[in-house]
């Protein structure tokens, strides 16, 4: 797989936790096997901020595809950059439970939390996302994120570099390394 697209692929947690085989489709570990491709311009549109473009695309996935942790996770992050903060509150946590074996789901719940100023329950759902795959980018991200903030500037530095060795277009973990080493770090 290129790796411009393994970030998409993840995204919405199309590999699962570990192997990196995808599981039957209805599981919860992928995302509904009649909205990838849609998904996949979904978490593009989110990612350059084009939320009306994200919102077209899963209007009609969220119709077709109500139980799909994909569709749903998707749905949570777009609510959570309009500041919907209590429906995006409710779709991360629906988005988990649809697929409690899917790592990014618990990622990005992760990222919700520590952009709302509780990094306590960040700190859980990033280590609960990393032991379901301790190579989720999004989760090492996270922590590397939250590591930063308690002071431990080195164990963030060693979560970045490999949120980018596995993500190498993941241009938040590049920009934080670039933070490390402006730093002087």
């Amino acid at each position: 797989m290129r790796p411009g697209r393994t970030a998409l692929w993840l995204l919405f947690g199309a590999l699962l936790p570990g192997g990196g085989a995808a599981g039957p489709p209805g599981d919860g570990t992928r995302p509904c096997a009649a909205g990838e491709r849609a998904l996949g311009s979904v978490g593009e549109a989110l990612d350059k901020g084009q939320g009306a473009e994200a919102e077209r695309l899963l209007e009609p996935l969220s119709r077709s595809h109500p139980d799909c942790g994909g569709v749903v996770l998707g749905l949570a992050r777009l609510r959570a950059a309009q500041g919907d903060t209590a429906a995006a509150e409710r779709l991360f946590a629906r988005a988990a439970h649809l697929a409690p074996a899917d790592a990014l789901a618990h990622a990005f719940f992760a990222r919700y939390w520590l952009s709302r100023g509780q990094p306590a329950r960040a700190d859980h759902l990033s280590a609960l996302a990393l032991s379901l795959d301790p190579d989720c980018a999004e989760a090492l991200l996270v922590r590397g994120l939250i590591l930063r903030g308690k002071g431990q500037i080195h164990a963030a530095r060693q979560a970045f570099e490999q949120a980018l060795r596995l993500d190498p277009v993941n241009t938040e973990a590049a920009y934080q390394l670039g933070i490390w080493f402006y730093n002087g770090r």
